[in-house]
Formats: structure tokens, C-alpha cells, sequence
């Protein structure tokens, strides 16, 4: 914000103002921050303690940084660094342009190495976050066509798979995601060794049931929404059959006492895989998922997705 608004900063005069935006409308009573019925009733001792517990619970939580995720991915993206707009460009017409960071050492926090971003694609717990900083960081790095940029990114989607269990693992595919889905030689032309790379980890990771189902469902979406991607699993059928093989052996969720397999990567979750031994409807549950699996694998076989 520094960036922008600060005293000093050379660009507060174009960012401070409003004019653009119209007249500003007051409205006596605004529609947020009036009392509620709840605030004005007499609360018990018992209501003013659980008040006072929430707001405890507030002030010690750990802060949630979803808005200035997104602010900060929408300001990256009105930059204009390169000779042509990107993709992912915003206001491109408008003018005058914001054509780099305030100073170098701006650029070097914005994308970092690969195990600083981990930690802040980790933060990102919503899909607004995570697609605002993931289409900032491929903005950025379209724009300065630093094939290292682009090469870090995909090192985060890597720790970020390698580190984590599955329920981590949706902000690093959605980067995945932004990185296979761009069309441009900058990005395409690493996309054979990411996918090789992907499956790699997969291969790896064969023995997390979880872990497996959230990339299955992964694969299936980005075959289903991207023409290339499609073709390359096509062309490619060899690469994925680890996939196949998988998905014929494990049609049943493994128990406590199974070999070679394991419910969760992490320990976190022991009771949880404890009380679905016995839980007959989460049994169903999981077969009814390994049949689908299967049958979108054989429609993939047979190049009818």
C-alpha cells in the first residue's frame, strides 16, 4: 500500500484521487454499521461472557490475509511493465501507465524463492485469494519474460505438492493451473517438462490415498477444460499409466492395518481414518468414487473427453 498511497511515494497523486468514480453519494443512514436488535437487547451474564470469549478469540486468531491477497493481486496486475499487455493485464487503456515498482527491491518480495512462496500459496485458503495471486505472479512474469520467473513458479507448485497433504494441496494446483492453461511460448514451451514433472510427484506420492484422490480430480479438470493439455495426455498415454494402474489396485480406501498404502501423509488425521474403518456410509462413499475414477480414466483411454 506503501506503494501507492504513501507520502512519499510518486504515484499517491493519480491513486489518491476519486474524481473518476463520480460524485460521492452520502446517505444519512448508511445501510452498514447500524445496531442490530442484538445489540440493543439487555444480554445476560452468560451472553456478555460469550462475547467477551469471541472477542478474545478474534484478537489471538491467526490473521486471514484473503483481502490483501486479492488487493495486492489486482495492483500487480495494473502495472504495464512489458512493451504489450498481457493476459492478465487490467485497465490497459488507462493512463498515464505505472510501468514498474516503486524500487527494485519491491519485485525481488513480490516473487521470491520457491520456499518463501510456498508459505504465502499456503495462506491462501479461499479461490479468490489464490487466483488473484497466482494470475499476479503470471503477470508478472509474462511481462518481464524471465524464463527463471516462470521456472520458480512451478518450483513453488512442486514444494508445495511434495510438502503438504491433501488438504493443502488446492492453492498449488490452481497455480498449476494458471501456469498449464496460458498459451503463450514463454509458458508453453515448459509445459511437456511440467506435466512430466507433475507425474513425476504422483508416481511418488502413490502410497497417500488422499493425496491421490485430490489429484485425480485435478487431472481430470484441467484434460476436461484444456485443449493442449487434453492433447498432451493423448500423446502421451505411457507418461500417465501410473494413474490407471492405481486406480485398478486401490478401489477400496485402505484400513489401519493396510500395506502400503496409507490414508493421509501427515498423523493429523489418524482418528479420522480410525472412526471411517467402522462408518459404512464413508465406505459407499469411497467406492462409488473409485467407479468414477475409473470410468473418466477409460474415457480418457479412449480420447472421448
Amino acid at each position: 500500500m506503501d506503494f501507492f498511497y504513501d507520502s512519499a511515494s510518486p504515484y499517491r497523486a493519480q491513486f489518491g484521487g476519486m474524481a473518476d468514480l463520480g460524485p460521492i453519494r452520502v446517505k444519512e443512514e448508511p445501510d452498514i454499521g447500524l445496531p442490530t436488535q442484538l445489540d440493543k437487547k439487555v444480554r445476560t451474564y452468560f451472553q456478555a461472557l460469550q462475547e467477551r470469549r469471541r472477542k478474545q478469540f478474534l484478537s489471538s486468531a491467526t490473521p486471514k490475509y484473503k483481502y490483501l491477497m486479492e488487493l495486492v493481486g489486482l495492483c500487480v496486475r495494473h502495472l504495464s511493465i512489458g512493451p504489450t499487455p498481457t493476459p492478465y493485464q487490467l485497465d490497459v487503456d488507462y493512463e498515464p501507465k505505472t510501468t514498474e515498482f516503486f524500487c527494485g527491491q519491491e519485485s525481488d518480495i513480490f516473487i521470491p524463492e520457491a520456499k518463501f512462496l510456498k508459505r504465502l500459496y499456503s495462506e491462501a485458503k479461499r479461490n479468490r485469494s489464490v487466483w488473484a495471486i497466482a494470475k499476479a505472479h503470471c503477470h508478472y512474469a509474462f511481462s518481464i519474460h524471465d524464463q527463471n520467473t516462470v521456472g520458480e513458479l512451478f518450483r513453488t507448485v512442486d514444494a508445495g505438492l511434495t510438502g503438504l497433504d491433501f488438504d493443502g494441496l488446492r492453492p498449488f494446483l490452481c497455480l498449476f493451473e494458471a501456469l498449464l492453461e496460458e498459451p503463450h511460448q514463454l509458458f508453453a514451451r515448459n509445459r511437456d517438462a511440467w506435466l512430466q514433472g507433475y507425474l513425476h510427484l504422483v508416481k511418488a506420492h502413490v502410497t497417500y490415498y488422499k493425496w491421490m484422490e485430490v489429484n485425480y480430480e485435478f487431472v481430470f479438470k484441467i484434460v476436461s477444460r484444456h485443449e493442449h493439455v487434453r492433447s498432451w495426455f493423448y500423446t502421451n498415454e505411457s507418461a500417465w499409466q501410473v494413474l490407471v494402474d492405481w486406480a485398478q489396485r486401490h478401489q477400496r480406501p485402505p484400513t489401519m492395518h493396510s500395506q502400503g498404502i496409507k490414508m493421509y501423509k501427515t498423523n493429523k488425521f489418524n482418528v479420522n481414518q480410525a472412526l471411517q474403518h467402522y462408518d459404512h456410509g464413508e465406505q459407499g462413499k469411497h467406492s462409488l468414487a473409485s467407479a468414477y475414477r475409473f470410468r473418466k480414466l477409460q474415457e480418457m483411454l479412449a480420447k472421448k473427453i
